[in-house]
């Protein structure tokens, strides 16, 4: 399934498994996710993602004006930072890609 978080909305606590995807825009806030085997999450322009946590075969994409904070990759899981993009306070466990 697909999620959308738009400008002025806020999400916690949510679970993306293989398939899911979670794309949030400008003013958007999404917290404590976490992007479980062929999930994804997106974040556009102006949105913003605190402390997601992303396991092995995830990936978190944060494009040009998106911001990821206290994000924690682990063995397997992706963080793909574009440019203009920003990754604040990341851990990279052993085997996790930034």
């Amino acid at each position: 399934g697909n999620q959308a978080v738009y400008g002025g909305a806020s999400v916690s606590a949510t679970t993306l498994s293989s398939g899911g995807s979670q794309t949030f825009l400008s003013g958007a806030i999404v917290s404590g996710l976490t992007v479980n085997d062929g999930g994804t999450q997106i974040i556009g322009d102006g949105g913003s993602a605190i402390s997601a946590t992303i396991s092995s075969g995830g990936t978190q994409a944060v494009s040009s004006g998106g911001i990821a904070s206290a994000t924690t990759v682990n063995d397997g899981g992706t963080q793909a930072v574009s440019s203009g993009g920003s990754a604040i306070s990341a851990t990279i466990s052993s085997g996790g890609n930034q």
